[in-house]
Formats: structure tokens, C-alpha cells, sequence
């Protein structure tokens, strides 16, 4: 009898010990030999940041403010986007992660008229004679695009073997290069006449970054972490604008010109993750990006009435990202 309680002592620990083996052996695929990764992810992505900027005025309603850049800003949509990424796990504690994101460009467009259809609209110059179509119009419409693209190459470094351990943290550090263009046009209309008041800009983006990584495994199944990222990236900003008046035939002020500034971000991310087999996983997240030092396009128009007002670049924007991502893992 005795040992009979002690064989059935023994296949249960067994059984125990081969039913632990079985839920980890998701975990423990790959750890130790060099794999590849490869991520790919829809994204939707909402746009927010800019200074409220008075774009229209209307004398009937006693200079009111008809029409400001955060008016035309909320008016961007959720836009979708793609995010591939390629990561070789070189071992338990290191690896290297290329990844690429572009989003589809915002757009936006508004059209406001006078009070009673009258020519009562006007743009917030200094000298209101210095213009003829930006004084007295009947209507002005606003339209805006912005479009990003985003690159980045990481060395992530493992203090516990990640997908493991119950709670796991690395290190990251790496480089970023990004591209951000915006173009604004602001039309003033007097019929017959029509005149623009555009500008454009780009911000192309080369740094490093540096942040970390938290994840928990809560079963062999379910994973998920947060990961945090801050740099300082170059910004080669350019812009150029142009303001024409008398049917767009006039030019009153045109110019364009680049400058080198930095540009700080704060990137924040939050994935949750299912295996459902070896070597494939779903996930779900939510990132959130801050950047400031930017040169946004509606940003440049200037109030100023003198031959160089306008002639400085304002590297002094900042912008917001919101995305939500649904994404395929694939080891092999």
C-alpha cells in the first residue's frame, strides 16, 4: 500500500510538472536561439496641437472671430495608417528592431461667409489698408493637410528574458528619423476677385531616443506591457510662404527659407498580447506621441504689414498623436 500511495505521489507530480512544462513551452520557444520577428499593424491616428491662430473676422458681428486654425484643425479625422517592423532576437537579453509607420494625410477644409451675405469678413492684419481682397470679402475658406512618416532602428536590452519571466524590463536605445509637411491656404473672397494667403512647410527629423519597456505574462497566453520612449531629434525645418492681393495678380510679400533647430518627443505605448499558436500572436495598443520645436504651416501667417514681416520661421509648434493599432506577430 505504501508504495502505491508513493507511485501515485509520484505520476501526479509528474503530470504537474509536465502540464507546467506544456503551458510554458509557448514562453520558452526561441529564447535562447537567435529568431526573427516580424510585426505588422493597422493604424488610425488622430491629430491634435496648434496655436489658435485668428483667421477671419466679421465687422457685423463687431470683429468677432468667425474662423481660427483650432476650427480647422478639428476637423482632421482619425486616418488610417500602416507600421511594419523587423526584429532579430540575437539571444535571451538582446535584440534589434527596424520599424517603419506611414499615415494617411490629414485634410481639412472650412468656408464661412459675411453676416446677411455682406462683405464683412476680414484677415487680422495690422493695418487694415494694406490689403483690398483681405479687408472687405464675402467669403473665406481655410484648407489644411499635414502628413507624417515615421522610421526608427533599436537595440533593446533584456534585464529578464522577455515573454518569460511574470514580469520582464529592458532597455532601449536607438535612432529615429521622421518627416512631417504641412501646407495651409487661407482664400479671401470679393467677387469677382479671389486672392490666397498660403504657406508650406517640412520638418525632417533625425535623432536618438532612449526609453524602457515593463511587461507582464500573466499565463503562458496573455502578455501585456508598456513601453516608453524620449529624444532629441535635428530638425531641418523649411517653409515658405507666399501673399498675393487684387485677384491673386499682386504680390505683397513672398519668401522661403530653412533653419536647424531641436525637436523633443515623449512617445508612450500600451500593447496587449494573445499567442495563440508557437509562432504567430495578436495584439492590441494604444500610443500616444508629443513633439515640440515644429514648423507648422499655419503658424506662419503674420499680422505684420512691413516688407519683411513674416520673413523668420516659427520653429515653435507642437503636435499630438493618438493611435490605436491592431497587429500580427510572426516568429520564424
Amino acid at each position: 500500500m505504501t508504495y502505491s500511495v508513493r507511485a501515485l505521489k509520484l505520476a501526479l507530480c509528474g503530470s504537474l510538472v509536465a502540464a507546467c512544462s506544456s503551458s510554458f513551452a509557448l514562453l520558452y520557444q526561441g529564447v535562447e536561439d537567435p529568431y526573427w520577428t516580424l510585426e505588422l499593424d493597422v493604424l488610425y491616428v488622430q491629430r491634435k496641437g496648434i496655436d489658435n491662430v485668428i483667421l477671419v473676422a466679421d465687422s457685423s458681428q463687431s470683429g468677432a472671430t468667425l474662423l481660427n486654425t483650432t476650427m480647422v484643425l478639428n476637423h482632421f479625422r482619425w486616418e488610417p495608417g500602416v507600421k511594419g517592423a523587423l526584429t532579430y532576437t540575437l539571444s535571451a537579453e538582446r535584440a534589434l528592431e527596424c520599424n517603419f509607420s506611414w499615415i494617411h494625410q490629414w485634410h481639412s477644409y472650412i468656408k464661412v461667409y459675411g453676416g446677411g451675405g455682406g462683405s464683412t469678413l476680414s484677415f487680422p492684419f495690422s493695418n487694415s489698408a494694406y490689403t483690398t481682397d483681405y479687408s472687405a470679402a464675402r467669403s473665406a475658406s481655410a484648407t489644411y493637410t499635414s502628413r507624417i512618416w515615421n522610421g526608427e532602428l533599436n537595440y533593446w536590452r533584456y534585464f529578464t528574458p522577455a515573454q518569460v519571466d511574470y514580469f520582464s524590463a529592458a532597455g532601449v536605445l536607438g535612432v529615429r528619423g521622421m518627416y512631417i509637411g504641412e501646407h495651409f491656404d487661407l482664400t479671401f473672397n470679393t467677387p469677382p476677385d479671389a486672392s490666397d494667403y498660403w504657406t508650406i512647410t517640412r520638418n525632417r527629423l533625425c535623432g536618438i531616443q532612449a526609453g524602457g519597456m515593463l511587461q507582464c505574462n500573466p499565463t503562458s497566453r496573455w502578455t501585456w506591457e508598456i513601453t516608453g520612449k524620449a529624444g532629441i531629434l535635428a530638425n531641418c525645418a523649411w517653409g515658405r510662404y507666399r501673399l498675393g492681393d487684387v485677384n491673386d495678380a499682386v504680390v505683397l510679400r513672398s519668401w522661403h527659407g530653412f533653419d536647424w533647430k531641436a525637436t523633443y518627443l515623449l512617445d508612450g505605448l500600451f500593447n496587449l498580447m494573445y499567442r495563440f499558436h508557437t509562432y504567430a500572436s495578436i495584439h492590441i495598443g494604444y500610443q500616444l506621441i508629443g513633439f515640440w520645436g515644429l514648423a507648422l504651416a499655419p503658424e506662419q501667417l503674420s499680422t505684420g504689414t512691413m516688407p519683411t514681416s513674416g520673413n523668420q520661421l516659427n520653429d515653435r509648434g507642437n503636435l499630438y498623436l493618438h493611435a490605436a493599432m491592431l497587429g500580427f506577430n510572426f516568429n520564424f
